[in-house]
């Protein structure tokens, strides 16, 4: 039923029995020929997969199920001697298919994975196995487990890890917990703890799992963070209770629930506070006794599932599916098949497997001829990445098609096969046979393709997988685009966009294409031919080239509405013209001018004329001779009717599309007097961000009508990195598609937010943005029908991040619409783990306009800023309080125990002159106590203020309130960039961006819309290629980076290594160990010889043989002594050396790491110089120039750039070589190290030899 709610809730399922007891199976790996019998079962909480061997010494092999990709059919091996030795084993001749399984886990995300094949001895066993494990493996509420749970977890994983016997090796616990190897604490708790340390034969210590319970566990943890004493203290007196008191009654209790956990924001009446006895509840769940909770006990609350910082029911399917399909974020991978770099990475099949298994619902299969033209292939055209065939990525995205979601999935087509029919028809046939009644082919007959009617909810479109594919818009007339469709395109009456027009397709390059385009193939043939000079075509879609980082190799530029543009890089157009009127050779798959946009360009164009010969038009060369005129004419008459769109008819493929049917995107104002809710565009991230910058409230109203699509930049993302997504969030585009393969930031931020709504892979947009009130993202002002939120976060600790003793730096980032975007980092002294501990004070984010839209990420770094964790969080879920966040990596799998400590108040925002009016409100008789306080003292509360806020402007500290937490206010972020100060006191800005004072704005901290500068520097990147070719000018900062010293690695005996605190803290402490050790030889040596002197005159009255004797024997007790003393004093140089060299060891690494930092930094401001100049060189050079002849700004504009890319260049070898001789000093300075540690260790040697001779 249409606009009705039902909540699905997420239920983590219990293992069978069978699996509890274990199942048999035969086990091995890629490349063995013996298989290995073990017992697989699972724990009792569905955690863990475990297999124990026959051997009870060996320890269990483990694996978290959070990280086990799938079970799947598995085949029988083909290699012979193991397919004998399984026979041999079982006792049988033929080994059924039906009893092979494979276990597929990831080892470092989803592009590196492990596969362990498994043979049951019945298929029973082996279904049974694949279904519970599936069911099991990487369920969403295994992501959302509390502190506390996952100390469980960890305690279960540490018993696992346990042999046959029960013994559990110590050094395991110590690498689970994170203890130093030179730590002594375990050994010592567990001595205190009564838990016998035992050791195997070979004197491996280890412990009885039986005598090691929970209990012990959860005490060892209080151990090593020393109890919290430091989060206590933080506690007691954001709650007010007494600094000695180590325990609370239920009301003090119920106090710091109904306080500090609660959002004030609730209404008392809809959600009552807690009462005493709600209380006293808690308390006994907790550990409470005699009324009363400890210090203790109130910890172990606060890490409990029942005060998470995210309510798990947030997790559920809990939104509306019934709203029509573009209402809705749709999770989109982007070039699926690709497990790495756009240009030289394997295509597999797999890629679709794993992508569909995180839950996303939208990927791209890239269509291309194989080279005999008979069969469709999957792959990344004209680069070296590999192939895969058509049919089994079909297949495969069948098999896992709806394995995480049940929700409709969009097959995203690049086709570039329509050139033949043949392979069109075979592409419709493999969909229709291999979906079945999964596809839907067909338009719902209350859904039908018309103008103005919306489309279908994503409710009646579950468990269906839609086709999406683009079609040219035929002009003129109407024309059948699939069953049922039409579109009538009255093209007098759509205007189109203008040259000069923001939004026009020639915006998205620097400068225009040159008149001659250069195609050559460099691909060995069967008849090697010249290259050929061929006439571009007359399509107003910008023709893109790029260089390319292999040499010979072609490349395509993705762009959404034209041509793929080939460029060879061995070629110049001087070499291409001495052969321009020979035909061109064969084309083959890899080379040949390929049909179609980048993104799903179903009506994509040659460059070359159709009867194969090329007309050059280059001046200095000679034209190419017609073979025949009327054909000739045909041929263009062919390639009108082709642009016109009238060469499209109808196709098998064509009749398959309906409810995401792609065209070129024209105009906003075409799009929606053409009214039609099925037909979507796709929009390069550059492109797209032209668009929100200069038409965000149009985007916005596209958006709310029909489906967008928006891909990576095909240049300049060839390490297949990311954009930020939030960017395209925030005017509505469903379809924000990521390189899956990549987790970067961009994607950690995609997973999160796709974890909302069950992992359906589609959550609704906020209200505002599917209702047409002209909704700008660029607002700064109250969004209406919105609360703003004011959110205050203080990060108080952490617990087990690492076990490096080391500076831990913790990053908070806010991600939402342009004014809610702040950063700010923490950095703290060097805090040894396991429990860092900063306590800083608030960081205030003073008002977040669209909470429902915005993110919140933490993000924890070592001090060489390497990646520690991770977690991003929805803004509106947040719980105010005292809360543990869960960390996870850089894939976004739990890091288990690691978690930060945080301090959380979350209120509405109140702009500053409506916060007393709001104060009274809430808290009337508070207020006028304070009023009446003010007045006795014959003081007016508002001239109080007024004083306060001319003090504060008068410090330089006008954003920053007499008495409270540093507070950012977001900068005026328009279409056009930041609002100069000047232009924000007068009136001519419009209303919703109009503000009082500048004052009320602080210095940009970061902006998801680029600056002019960084724009333009892309788009000479983009247009590099299609620059003539310069005379060896460049900018006058080459000459600076040029003349400037080479940085020189740093030595070990250097300043900077022997005065650093550490080394000199190691000097004093080993100075001091020798004093001491000297003192101590000294008091032996005296000591032996009172001794001596007392034996000898004893020994004088016996007489004088004794006397010599025992004369001889204290000779050879002080020779012992005196050797015992040499020793030591070697022993403890040793130590020092050895010490002292570690210490400078990673000391010189850590500065050397810095002076690479300086040398990125040095290239950054050279590369920025570069941009500076540019600009500045084109400001007076059009100031002096003729501005109204455009061939001449274009000229100019071709000449600066050209510069500027060249500049670049030089700048590039410069910075190389440069980073050459730091690393070749490095490599010396450590050398040298090295090599004067060992000439002391040979010296300590030599001394020691003396002293044993």
């Amino acid at each position: 039923m249409a606009g009705h709610i039902v909540v699905k809730r997420l239920e983590k399922q219990t293992p069978p029995e069978r699996l509890l007891k274990g199942i048999d199976f035969w086990k091995w790996e890629e490349g063995d020929t013996i298989a290995h019998k073990m017992c697989f079962k699972v724990d009792s909480e569905g955690y863990f997969l475990s297999a124990t061997g026959d051997d009870p010494s060996k320890s269990a092999l483990v694996w978290d199920l959070v990280v086990v990709s799938d079970v799947r059919a598995g085949k029988v091996p083909k290699d012979g001697k193991l397919h004998d030795f399984l026979c041999t084993s079982l006792g049988i001749s033929e080994l059924s298919e039906d009893c092979c399984l494979c276990l597929v886990y990831k080892m470092d995300g989803i592009t590196k994975l492990h596969f362990t094949y498994l043979m049951a001895l019945d298929t029973e066993s082996a279904q049974i196995f694949k279904t519970s494990i599936n069911k099991l493996a990487h369920h969403l509420l295994d992501y959302q487990l509390s502190v506390h749970t996952y100390m469980r977890k960890h305690y279960v994983r540490m018993c696992l890890e346990s042999n046959g016997h029960g013994q559990l090796p110590v050094k395991v616990v110590r690498k689970l917990m994170m203890v130093p190897k030179t730590s002594k604490d375990i050994l010592n708790y567990f001595e205190s703890a009564k838990t016998n340390v035992k050791e195997k034969d070979d004197g491996t210590p280890y412990i009885d799992v039986s005598e090691f319970t929970e209990e012990i566990y959860m005490n060892l943890i209080d151990t090593l963070l020393q109890n919290r004493g430091p989060d206590l203290d933080v506690l007691k007196k954001e709650c007010k209770i007494k600094a000695r008191k180590q325990y609370i009654d239920a009301k003090e209790f119920a106090t710091v629930l109904n306080t500090q956990q609660r959002d004030p924001r609730l209404n008392d009446i809809l959600h009552p506070r807690l009462t005493n006895e709600q209380a006293m509840a808690l308390m006994d769940k907790y550990g409470g006794e005699k009324d009363r909770l400890t210090m203790k006990d109130l910890l172990q609350y606060l890490m409990s599932d029942d005060n998470m910082i995210i309510d798990p029911t947030v997790f559920d399917q809990c939104q509306d599916m019934w709203k029509p399909l573009n209402h809705y974020f749709i999770n989109s991978s982007h070039n699926t098949y690709l497990n790495g770099h756009q240009v030289r990475s394997e295509s597999l099949t797999e890629m679709y497997a794993q992508v569909l298994l995180t839950g996303c619902r939208c990927v791209e299969l890239d269509c291309w001829p194989r080279g005999d033209f008979e069969d469709i292939i999957i792959t990344h055209g004209n680069t070296l990445c590999t192939k895969v065939p058509f049919k089994d990525v079909v297949e495969t995205i069948n098999e896992f098609a709806f394995a995480a979601s049940e929700y409709p999935l969009i097959l995203s087509i690049e086709n570039h096969c329509n050139k033949y029919p043949k392979l069109i028809s075979r592409m419709a046939d493999i969909f229709i046979n291999v979906f079945g009644d999964k596809l839907l082919s067909a338009p719902f007959e209350d859904c039908p393709l018309e103008p103005g009617t919306p489309l279908p909810p994503v409710e009646k479109l579950k468990g269906k997988i839609l086709i999406k594919d683009k079609v040219r818009a035929p002009k003129g007339g109407t024309g059948t685009l699939s069953r049922g469709a039409t579109i009538q395109d009255n093209s007098e009456d759509i205007p189109e966009p203008a040259a000069s027009s923001p939004t026009s397709k020639e915006e998205t390059v620097v400068t225009s294409p040159p008149p001659v385009t250069v195609v050559t193939d460099d691909t060995p043939s069967p008849t090697a031919a010249p290259p050929v000079i061929v006439e571009p075509p007359k399509s107003k879609a910008p023709l893109l080239t790029r260089p390319s980082l292999f040499k010979g190799m072609t490349i395509l530029e993705d762009t959404d509405d034209g041509p793929i543009k080939q460029n060879s890089l061995e070629k110049s157009p001087s070499q291409a013209s001495a052969s321009s009127s020979e035909k061109s050779p064969p084309t083959t798959d890899e080379h040949k001018k390929t049909e179609g946009g980048g993104e799903g360009g179903q009506q994509q164009e040659s460059t070359a004329p159709a009867d194969g010969n090329a007309e050059a038009k280059q001046p200095g060369s000679t034209p190419a001779k017609k073979d025949n005129g009327a054909s000739d004419e045909a041929s263009r008459e062919e390639k009108k009717k082709y642009e016109r769109g009238e060469a499209l008819g109808a196709s098998p493929l064509t009749e398959l599309l309906n409810y995401v049917t792609a065209m070129s995107f024209g105009s906003f104002e075409a799009s929606e007097k053409l009214n039609c809710h099925y037909i979507m565009s796709s929009f390069g991230e550059e492109k797209g961000m032209n668009l929100i910058k200069t038409k965000p409230k149009e985007f916005v109203r596209y958006n709310i009508r029909q489906n967008s699509r928006v891909y990576p930049a095909g240049g300049s993302r060839m390490n297949s990195s990311n954009y930020m997504p939030q960017i395209y969030w925030n005017v509505g585009c469903q379809m924000v598609a990521l390189n899956f393969q990549t987790s970067d930031m961009p994607m950690q931020v995609n997973y999160a937010k796709f974890e909302m709504n069950g992992g359906t892979g589609y959550l609704l947009k906020p209200s505002v943005m599917c209702m047409d009130r002209g909704f700008n993202p660029f607002v700064q002002k109250k969004i209406d029908d919105t609360v703003p939120a004011r959110l205050s976060v203080k990060i108080i600790s952490g617990m087990f991040i690492t076990s490096k003793k080391t500076e831990l730096m913790v990053e908070i980032e806010m991600y939402g619409l342009p004014a809610d975007i702040v950063r700010r980092r923490f950095t703290k002294k060097r805090a040894p783990a396991p429990h860092p501990f900063w306590d800083e004070d608030y960081f205030v984010f003073k008002r977040v306009l669209l909470p429902e839209l915005a993110l919140l990420r933490l993000v924890v770094f070592d001090s060489d800023h390497v990646f520690m964790g991770q977690r991003v969080l929805p803004v509106n879920q947040l719980r105010a309080g005292f809360r543990h966040v869960s960390l996870r990596d850089k894939h976004n799998n739990p890091l288990g125990i690691a978690n930060l400590f945080l301090h959380i108040k979350i209120e509405d925002y109140v702009p500053d002159e409506y916060e007393d009016f709001v104060a009274a409100l809430e808290n009337p008789l508070m207020f006028a106590t304070r009023a009446l306080e003010q007045l006795a003292m014959g003081t007016d509360a508002e001239e109080d203020e007024f004083k306060d806020a001319a003090e504060t402007e008068q410090s330089g500290e006008s954003n920053i309130r007499k008495g409270s937490a540093p507070e950012i206010t977001p900068t005026i972020n328009t279409p056009d960039g930041p609002i100069p100060e000047q232009k924000r006191k007068g009136s001519a800005a419009p209303p919703e961006i109009q503000v009082k004072s500048a004052q009320n704005f602080a210095k940009p901290r970061g902006s998801l819309v680029p600056t002019t500068g960084n724009d333009t520097l892309k788009k000479m990147g983009t247009k590099s290629a299609t620059m003539p070719s310069f005379q060896g000018e460049t900018l006058s900062c080459l000459m600076e980076a040029k003349g400037r010293e080479k940085l020189c690695a740093v030595s070990h005996d250097s300043p900077t290594i022997i005065e650093n605190p550490d080394y000199l803290k190691l000097m004093k402490r080993f100075t001091k160990g020798n004093i001491d050790l000297a003192n101590k030889h000294e008091k032996a040596t005296k000591k032996l010889q009172a001794d001596q002197s007392k034996a000898m005159a004893k020994a004088s009255k016996k007489g004088a043989d004794q006397e010599k004797e025992l004369e001889a024997t204290h000779k050879a007790q002080l020779a012992d002594l005196e050797k015992s003393q040499k020793e030591q004093i070697k022993a403890l140089e040793r130590q020092s050396k050895m010490e002292l060299h570690e210490k400078q060891k990673f000391l010189l690494g850590v500065t050397h790491n810095a002076q690479r930092k300086a040398l990125e930094k040095i290239k950054k401001i050279d590369l920025d110089k570069v941009t500076k100049e540019i600009i500045q060189e084109l400001k007076l050079k059009k100031k002096d120039g003729d501005t109204k002849n455009k061939d001449w700004g274009r000229g100019v504009e071709q000449e600066v750039f050209s510069t500027g890319m060249l500049t670049r260049s030089e700048l590039s070898k410069v910075h190389d070589r440069e980073k050459e001789y730091l690393e070749k000093t490095v490599v010396e300075a450590v050398k040298k190290m090295e090599e004067k540690h060992a000439e002391e260790l040979a010296k300590l040697d030599e001394d020691e030899n003396e002293i044993d001779l």
